[in-house]
């Protein structure tokens, strides 16, 4: 019996033994996990970005004598690498349908009391004119983090060098007022293009959550343009002076991320 029992106290002792190293080890691996979570939550990731825009806009300068307040609308495909550099693509349609009375090119055939058209019929008419035009640019920027806790968030300034292009959209019955054809049109819709550069400095917020991360700052553009019709009907002749046309608004992002590297696919805060 004594042998019994001393068997029986050697087994417990065992068996309690068994159990505190369980214990210890378990508590190892989730000290372990908490390193791996704490470790991995400091990296950055190599991200695609699927970013459209918008940007209200305000002209400067000698473009601010035509147009009022214009809208771009747009999209950005571009790459994050884990240095925080973005190089990316992107294409906007320029848009507004503030055109100042004082440089319209359609007063010269308008009635000098209503500023109207005269049509075929008799009509008194009243064209519409827009600003139309569209924006290319490939853009490179760097990534400031401000927080460990997001390490693809922070401060973002990049530049943009590309070409910029924009016209007056004249839109009018060419039935009645055949002056205004698409022959005679481009005699008034001073189209206008050439090399751009454009810059933004924002604040970008990215996480795995697609629908929270955005990017928001300020825009502006700078296209070092001039008129390419062959004949201007206000003066006569050809316009070929050099134009510097200033842009500058607060830019919207909706990003949509895409992780490319295995360390995105679990992402912990």
């Amino acid at each position: 019996m004594p042998r019994i029992k001393v068997l029986l106290i050697f087994l417990c002792v065992l068996a309690g033994y068994s159990a505190f190293s369980q214990i210890n080890t378990d508590e190892m691996d989730s000290i372990e996990r908490a390193k791996m979570v704490k470790k991995r939550a400091k990296t950055t990731n190599n991200v695609v970005l699927i970013s459209p825009y918008y940007t209200p806009l305000f002209p400067i300068g000698e473009m601010s004598n035509t147009f009022g307040f214009s809208n771009n609308a747009g999209l950005n495909i571009s790459y994050k690498v884990k240095k925080n550099f973005l190089i990316g693509i992107e294409g906007a349609y320029l848009f507004g349908s503030r055109v100042k009375n004082t440089a319209n090119p359609l007063n010269a055939i308008s009635t000098q009391s209503t500023l109207q058209i005269i049509g075929t019929d008799g009509s008194l008419n009243d064209i519409p004119i827009t600003l139309s035009g569209f924006e290319i640019a490939l853009r490179v920027g760097k990534l400031f983090t401000t927080s460990k806790k997001h390490p693809n968030s922070g401060v973002i300034i990049s530049l943009a060098p590309g070409f910029m292009q924009h016209k007056l959209f004249i839109n009018a019955n060419t039935n009645i007022i055949p002056e205004l054809n698409s022959t005679y049109k481009e005699g008034y819709d001073h189209l206008t293009n050439g090399p751009m550069i454009a810059g933004n400095i924002g604040y970008l917020y990215l996480e795995r959550k697609k629908f929270l991360s955005f990017q928001a700052g300020l825009d502006f553009a700078m296209g070092f343009t001039e008129e390419r019709r062959n004949w201007n009907f206000e003066q006569m002749s050809a316009d070929k002076h050099q134009i510097l046309d200033m842009l500058i608004g607060l830019r919207l992002v909706w990003n949509i991320p895409i992780f490319t590297n295995r360390d995105s696919e679990v992402y912990y805060y």
